[in-house]
């Protein structure tokens, strides 16, 4: 009787937890994979890319500044591809709320 109220209590725990799951994934980081992206931060140090992040989708902005994180293909830190500048494909990974880009992997 008494591993029995044990695992029903166990059980009634576990359906809370799971029923409360939702409530503590939320989506911060986006991405957008670019084929062709032109990187070199203005004098004011910020620049902008704009880019659809599908077919369907309408199109976004998303600012890179001076404090962006960029790696090359194997995530060794690139940051003269900002100040020096970069054109290939690159990974833009971006805050969804602010639309700040927080990394940058390039693909080449």
């Amino acid at each position: 009787m008494r591993n029995h109220i044990l695992t029903l209590m166990t059980a009634a725990l576990l359906a809370l937890c799971a029923s409360q799951a939702h409530a503590w994934m939320e989506l911060r980081e986006g991405a957008l994979e670019l084929d062709d992206v032109r990187l070199s931060l203005s004098s004011a140090g910020t620049t902008t890319i704009t880019a659809k992040p599908c077919d369907r989708c309408k199109e976004m902005t998303v600012v890179v500044t001076e404090n962006t994180d960029v790696v090359g293909p194997r995530r060794e830190p690139r940051p003269d591809a900002l100040t020096k500048g970069y054109s290939g494909g690159a990974t833009i990974k971006y805050d969804l709320k602010t639309l700040r880009v927080t990394q940058i992997v390039l693909w080449q």
